[in-house]
């Protein structure tokens, strides 16, 4: 499990991020292979810091080619003398961060990094963040967030701002915290906490990549029904989205992205 904290005043877009550094990660000035640690920087002062255990590497002709044994623990990410990443408590095996890194794909990178139940924070900024695989905690803090929960059962919240919260595959939990939040229906049984049917912060429900319906008399007819205190909708293939403490005369089309 591990702690991701991000610190950019211009918001963080973590995939874009991840596949930027990954694309350049053995092209920097300087690196240095050390039993804890891994450094790779450049004369600007940019850097990216692997912190471990008892890393042991493949050398040939004098030169580190990859990971032997070993575990990463930790990440820092420095750019333009401030420090936007960090990343605690992680547990990956040294090889499998070096496979990650030589296969150039980003989603690699990141399920590999981000492998187990992790806890990532957002920025004050505008941000865009992903959980990849597990059971995640995504807080995506002030800002017009945008987050994706991805596979496992993840708990994600908007905070303050605009935000939209897609729960990906899994059973997900859903706040949007203060503003007006849009949720997208995903696959899984995902539940809303704080939906706001009305007034001048309400939210909305992005219905584009799941159900195939066009206006709210179809939808409210096939796709939704009261369920005690809240509303459920659903998609007929067993996905839904619980809209809690909702009734659905509530609800109308000024609710719904179609």
């Amino acid at each position: 499990m591990g702690t991701v904290t991000f610190s950019s005043k211009y918001g963080i877009d973590f995939y874009q991020l991840a596949q930027e550094d990954l694309s350049t990660i053995l092209n920097y000035d300087k690196e240095q292979f050390l039993p804890s640690a891994i450094t790779f920087s450049d004369a600007s002062g940019d850097s990216m810091r692997f912190t471990g255990t008892k890393l042991v590497y493949i050398k040939s002709k004098g030169e580190v080619v990859g990971i032997k044994s070993g575990t990463i623990t930790g990440l820092t990410m420095v750019e333009g003398g401030q420090k936007i990443v960090e990343a605690k408590g992680l547990s990956v095996k040294g090889v499998d961060l070096a496979k990650a890194i030589d296969s150039g794909s980003t989603q690699q990178f990141l399920d590999t990094l981000l492998s187990g139940n992790d806890t990532i924070k957002g920025s004050a900024a505008d941000d865009r963040l992903w959980g990849a695989d597990g059971n995640d905690r995504i807080d995506g803090g002030a800002g017009n967030d945008t987050l994706w929960g991805e596979a496992g059962k993840d708990t994600l919240i908007g905070g303050a701002g605009a935000d939209w919260l897609w729960g990906g595959t899994g059973n997900d939990i859903l706040t949007g915290g203060a503003g007006s939040d849009t949720f997208a229906f995903s696959l899984g049984k995902d539940k809303v906490t704080d939906f706001k049917a009305k007034g001048s912060s309400a939210d909305l429900v992005d219905l584009r990549f799941d159900i195939d319906v066009n206006d709210f008399a179809t939808l409210r007819s096939s796709h939704m029904k009261q369920s005690g205190a809240n509303v459920v909708i659903y998609d007929g293939a067993g996905d839904t989205l619980t809209l809690t403490n909702v009734k659905i005369s509530d609800l109308s089309e000024s609710n719904f992205l179609f």
